[in-house]
Formats: structure tokens, C-alpha cells, sequence
């Protein structure tokens, strides 16, 4: 299924693409519906004999440029296609416009300054030093114009102490760029100039032209002289001023940079002069100082003698001090190692474990002896015990071990005897057999008094 898009959204993916794809175009045709409201953007249509495209010129590019718009006027403008989304209108942005005639002129500058900037005729390695102080400067430029009138008196109101040579030669038409060639090579021929100045006033691209010829720009490379450039205004740039070895924005300016300000230079001289006189003083100061420093502490060698026979005189006293405390401290020490040697001698040592040894012989001999005392008390108490737990003693003091004649089973209790039942009774000496015919029951008073003496009597010793 097919996406639906809204109306803005289409609008806003035409509007990126438009502004995506034409970016950088340049367009020529005539003005038309030209309308500049209070907010300063000027509203046009670009057309020619068969199509029209509106076009906008915002306010803040327009400040850059130097024609008014009028209905009519042939124009070329560069500018980025775009899209107004609010009424989906097809339209150009506009950021710069010239009148058609400077087009082509516009057009063949870029395409010679390219050329000549991929030959080297640019590069700043291939420049030469303007002179700080030259002899002589020459100019080339008009007699008549204003150009030269604001070097002359540039160079009158520096003081300039250079000598000047006008090297007169048409700045416009088309001899303009042949005098210019013929000057730059008669200077360099003359060898009578250290600098040159190529000048003109402002004026239109096509006025300026001539600074512009391709020969005109491979003579000031070519030339041995550093040349510099015031042509036009400050905004004008000819190719002239690329290859130049200095461009200055005017005249006056090209003027001032070649030739030295006096006043201004008798003033640095003056000002070092003040410099340099202050540094000689502190110099001077500085060393005085020095020296009288140096005068105080200088000695006569004999008190410099004196001093060190009496430092020598008081390490030698020290010397002699500290080696009687080494020799002390060293006796002192020897003496109290002997006595912690004697303290240690081996025949003190030995004297003292023996009488430790027989002092532990006697210990354990005593001991030994209550050890066997005791032991033998304790063994005489178990063998009576054990004698007195032997049934036949117990036999022999009057007890009998009465049990069943069919099956020898002990007999502990009358009750465990039936009447008419066959008993065994063993003595200390033999057996006798009985029949039982008659059975009672002991008080259980005296019966708990003889088993009491009975647990008694057979109570075990404590070992």
C-alpha cells in the first residue's frame, strides 16, 4: 500500500532535496515584479523570453552589494534553489548579484587566476623583501589621475628622503595594460629603482580591468624589482595585487609602505638615543657599584695569612681535643667489655649450672621418693581391695552362692525359687544340693542395713 504523505511533509522533503541538489547555482535573466518592503529583503522575478522563477534577496545580502535593483536590468546571480513551504512556492535564494556585462568579466578573472595560481605566479615563496630604506621610487601610474597626486603628497608628508621617478601610463582603455608592461620592463631595464609602485584610483570591474590582462600580471612576477600594488579601494582585488610582492589597499597606503616616515623615524632615532644613553647610565651605575663591592672585600694577603694560620690553629686544637675524647670514650669502652667478658667467662657459667644441677638432683630425689611412697600406699590399699573382692575370701567369711540345680542360673531373690524346685549351694570348700519346701520374705529394713554394710565393706580405694 502506497504511503500518504501530508502536504507539509511533501513540501519539506522538496524543500531538502532542492536545497540539497542546487546548493550553488548561478542563473542570468532580467528583473521583473521587483518589490522591496519595510523589512529591507527585495522580492523578484528572474525571467527571459521563455520562463520566470521568484527569487529573494534577504536584507543581510544585500549589504555586501554595490548596484540597485530596477525592473529591466540584465543581471547574474548566484543563489540556492529552495522551496517557500507556506504557499509551496517554487523560489531562489539569493546571495550575490552583478550587473550581466561584469559577468563575463567576473568570469574569465576565476578562470585566469586559477590558471595562474596552479603556475606558481601567486605563491608567497616567490616574493621579494620590500627595502626599508630606499633610494629611489618609482611609480607607474597615470599623470593626470588622482592616484598620483595622493602618493606625492604621502610621500611630502613623511618627508620622505627617497628620490621619486614617475613612470606615466594609461590605467584604462585598451592601452592601459601595454604602457603598464612597457613601464615594468623600462624600470627594470634602468636598474635606477629599488622599489615600484602600481597605482590607480577606484573604479568598476571593467575600469580596473586592465590590472587584471594576463601580461600585465607575468610582468610584475617577472620584474626584478619589488613592486606594490594601490589599486582601487580596499575592497577591489586585482590579479595584479596577487602577484605583487606587497598589496596595499590605496594609493596612500602603497605609498606609505615604501617610502620611511622622517618625522616618525627621527623620532625612534630619538627615542633609542634616550633608550640608549639611560642603559650607558645604569651600566656605569651597575659597574661603580660592582667595583665598590669588590674594593671592600679585596684583602692584603698577609691578613688573609693571619686569618687562615689562625683557623689552622684552632682545627689543629680541636683536632687534638677530639682525638683525647676518642682515645677516653675507646679506654671507657674497652674496660666495661672485660667486665661483661668476665661476667660471662665459661668457669662462672659453669659453676653456677652445677650448683643448679645438684640443686635439681636433690629436688628430684625427694620428689622421687614421696612419688614411691605414695605409690606403694595406693598399690598395698588396691591388693586389699582386691583380696577382699576375691569370692572365695568372701566364701571363706561365711557367704554361700546359692543357684538353680537345672541350669546353674544364680539365684538373687526368693522369688526367683519355687517351692519343691532342686537348689545348689556352693561353699568355700564344696556344694550341697537341697529341695526348697518352704520360702519367706526378709524385713526390708534389716535387709537394706546389711546390703548398706555390704557396699561398704566393698567400696573400691581411691587411687
Amino acid at each position: 500500500m502506497n504511503k500518504v504523505l501530508r502536504v507539509s511533509e511533501l513540501t519539506s522533503q522538496l524543500k531538502n532535496m532542492l536545497e540539497t541538489q542546487f546548493n550553488s547555482l548561478w542563473l542570468t535573466g532580467e528583473i521583473s515584479n521587483l518589490a522591496t518592503p519595510a523589512s529591507g529583503h527585495s522580492y523578484f522575478s528572474l525571467k527571459d523570453d521563455k520562463a520566470q522563477i521568484r527569487c529573494v534577496m534577504f536584507r543581510r545580502q544585500k549589504q555586501g552589494q554595490k548596484i540597485k535593483l530596477e525592473n529591466g536590468m540584465a543581471i547574474i546571480l548566484s543563489g540556492t534553489a529552495s522551496l517557500y513551504e507556506t504557499r509551496g512556492d517554487f523560489q531562489v535564494i539569493v546571495d550575490y548579484i552583478e550587473p550581466a556585462g561584469e559577468g563575463e568579466l567576473r568570469r574569465k578573472y576565476d578562470v585566469l587566476k586559477s590558471k595562474l595560481a596552479e603556475e606558481g605566479l601567486f605563491d608567497s615563496d616567490f616574493k621579494k623583501s620590500i627595502p626599508y630604506f630606499p633610494k629611489t621610487i618609482g611609480v607607474i601610474t597615470s599623470n593626470h589621475g588622482a592616484a598620483l597626486h595622493d602618493i606625492l603628497a604621502t610621500f611630502k608628508k613623511r618627508l620622505a628622503l627617497s628620490d621619486i621617478l614617475i613612470y606615466p601610463a594609461s590605467v584604462q582603455g585598451q592601452t592601459a595594460a601595454a604602457e603598464i608592461c612597457n613601464q615594468i620592463l623600462s624600470a627594470n631595464k634602468s636598474n635606477l629603482c629599488d622599489v615600484l609602485i602600481l597605482a590607480r584610483g577606484g573604479g568598476s570591474l571593467e575600469d580596473l580591468w586592465p590590472f587584471n590582462e594576463e601580461k600585465v600580471v607575468r610582468s610584475i612576477a617577472d620584474s626584478k624589482i619589488p613592486i606594490i600594488t594601490g589599486i582601487g579601494h580596499e575592497t577591489d582585488i586585482t590579479l595584479a595585487d596577487f602577484a605583487s610582492d606587497l598589496r596595499c589597499a590605496t594609493p596612500t597606503a602603497a605609498a606609505e609602505a615604501a617610502a620611511e616616515d622622517s618625522i616618525g623615524l627621527i623620532r625612534k632615532i630619538s627615542n633609542h638615543e634616550r633608550r640608549l644613553l639611560f642603559l650607558i647610565n645604569n651600566t656605569i651605575n651597575l659597574n661603580e657599584q660592582i667595583i665598590d663591592g669588590l674594593e671592600a672585600r679585596l684583602r692584603h694577603p698577609r691578613d688573609r695569612l693571619n686569618s687562615q694560620r689562625d683557623i689552622l690553629s684552632s682545627l689543629a686544637s680541636r683536632l687534638e681535643q677530639n682525638i683525647r675524647n676518642i682515645i677516653s670514650f675507646n679506654k671507657s669502652d674497652l674496660i666495661s667489655r672485660k667486665y661483661r667478658l668476665e661476667n660471662k667467662s665459661p668457669i662462672i657459667n659453669l659453676s653456677h649450672l652445677k650448683e643448679k644441677v645438684d640443686h635439681f638432683e636433690k629436688a628430684m630425689t625427694q620428689i622421687s621418693s614421696r612419688v614411691i611412697c605414695d605409690k606403694g600406699n595406693i598399690l598395698s590399699a588396691v591388693e586389699n581391695h582386691l583380696y577382699a573382692l576375691d569370692v572365695k575370701s568372701t566364701l571363706k567369711r561365711g557367704y554361700s552362692i546359692v543357684s538353680a540345680s537345672k541350669n546353674n542360673k544364680i539365684l538373687k531373690s526368693v522369688k526367683s525359687i519355687n517351692i519343691g524346685e532342686e537348689i545348689t549351694t556352693q561353699f568355700y570348700d564344696g556344694n550341697a544340693k537341697a529341695n526348697v519346701f518352704r520360702k519367706s520374705k526378709v524385713d526390708s529394713s534389716s535387709s537394706q542395713e546389711s546390703n548398706k554394710m555390704l557396699r561398704k565393706r566393698n567400696k573400691k580405694p581411691t587411687l
